[in-house]
């Protein structure tokens, strides 16, 4: 195992999670994150993603450095001229009011800019701007960047290269969607939705959709390979040819950290609670094991990958850290698997409820006393509690909770705060 000193202290890995609002940065905090990544509205990339305003910025910032984390700021649009007034401004509120560790760019007239206005503001490179190389990485510490995002598209030895001999720090994705498109360089979403452009974070997620085939089976021959036939069939669900799998690496996260990346990353701005929790939780646990033992880490491999699966998915691939990709890093059967759980709430804050200690839960599934939940640990160790009792803000007995209600639920005694709560869902029974 090969491990990276500074002084005396040894230097561990980042874990990097999404953070798509001021309450998903605090379950990605409390489930085990060193840092968050988060953007308001705007230049941010993720449109569709809870994202924040600039107060809500500034709280969530200050919670991660109570607790000793740190918060990157997405300004990773392609900028036109009409935009830069509305940069400077937001970029010196970064720094000065909001006091975020970094901002993550991709344009040089952005990296520009804010050298010049915020010069003592950390700047990561997007992994949009596609650096597959340590020369890259070198020409980018040059223009005042400390830390590169690679390209989806570089492999393990690449990466091990990369890491050696670049100046400036590297950081990779591990988990979460995969764009058709070249690192996420996609006209897809334009074309279709009517200018809902990707690069100006209004994805619409297009690769995703079902399409419909307007015969039985369509071969696709490039004109100088006759011999060589793509098919695009389509049955009762329609067809998903766009549709790669979810990247995961959790099974090669020993490869991973030998590599002395700085920081790997999630992705998943506009992904669930429950998802954030689950995946943060797994990679958290994982790392923590490969650094205390890397044996312990192996043979906890397959708990990491079960916790995974149940949650829903595209199904999983190592994407091209491998390696050039297969047909079968593509999913062309279904849009998302089936997750084996509901997120029943988020249990937000304790009080005295008529003399007893009461959890207040921000619901999101149709309970009644009586039903059994699943406390989701960090630790991934896992109980059950039964709601012995479901009571109004006002302290009146309920009948039952619904989705989007907030109720003080009694038997939640002793479970922290920002903690995901689950209900399983039952699983269909395979054809014999």
């Amino acid at each position: 195992m090969k491990l990276i000193f500074l002084g005396w202290m040894m230097k561990k890995t980042e874990l990097l999670a999404p953070a798509g609002d001021l309450e998903k940065l605090k379950v990605a905090i409390e489930y085990g994150a060193d840092a968050v990544y988060c953007s308001d509205r705007f230049f941010g990339l993720r449109g569709k993603a809870g994202n924040f305003t600039l107060r809500q910025m500034k709280e969530g910032v200050q919670y991660a450095h109570d607790r000793g984390r740190k918060v990157y700021t997405a300004v990773n649009i392609f900028a036109y001229n009409r935009d830069f007034r509305r940069i400077e401004d937001y970029l010196k509120i970064l720094h000065h009011e909001i006091k975020v560790d970094a901002i993550i760019v991709t344009d040089p007239g952005v990296i520009d800019l804010a050298r010049e206005v915020v010069p003592d503001l950390e700047l990561h490179l997007s992994t949009q701007a596609n650096t597959l190389n340590a020369r890259a990485c070198s020409f980018w510490h040059k223009q005042g960047v400390s830390r590169v995002i690679l390209a989806r598209e570089v492999s393990f030895p690449d990466i091990q290269k990369i890491c050696l001999e670049s100046p400036t720090e590297i950081e990779i994705f591990v988990h979460g969607s995969i764009c058709i498109a070249y690192s996420g360089r996609c006209f897809i979403s334009n074309y279709m939705s009517q200018y809902r452009d990707a690069n100006r974070g209004l994805c619409t997620n297009s690769c995703r959709w079902e399409y419909k085939v307007h015969e039985k089976e369509v071969d696709l021959e490039e004109k100088e390979r006759p011999d060589e036939k793509y098919s695009v069939v389509e049955d009762q669900r329609g067809t998903y040819f766009f549709n790669s799998k979810d990247l995961s690496l959790v099974r090669r996260l020993d490869d991973v950290l030998s590599t002395g990346l700085s920081s790997i990353k999630i992705e998943g701005r506009t992904k669930s609670l429950s998802y954030l929790s689950t995946v943060v939780a797994v990679y958290r646990q994982a790392m923590d094991a490969y650094y205390r033992d890397i044996n312990e880490y192996k043979e906890r491999v397959p708990e990491f990958l079960t916790e995974l699966s149940e949650l829903g998915s595209r199904g999983y691939t190592e994407g091209l850290f491998r390696g050039p990709q297969k047909t079968t890093d593509y999913n062309l059967e279904w849009h998302q698997k089936r997750q084996h759980f509901d997120f029943a709430g988020l249990l937000k804050q304790r009080d005295n409820i008529r003399g007893e200690d009461m959890a207040l839960v921000t619901m999101k599934k149709k309970i009644v006393p009586g039903d059994e939940i699943k406390i989701y640990h960090p630790s991934l160790v896992h109980e059950t509690r039964k709601i012995e009792g479901i009571f109004s803000p006002q302290g009146n007995f309920l009948q039952k909770a619904i989705p989007g209600q907030e109720v003080y639920l009694k038997g939640l005694e002793g479970i922290p705060l920002n903690t995901i709560l689950r209900m399983d869902l039952p699983q269909p029974v395979a054809n014999r």
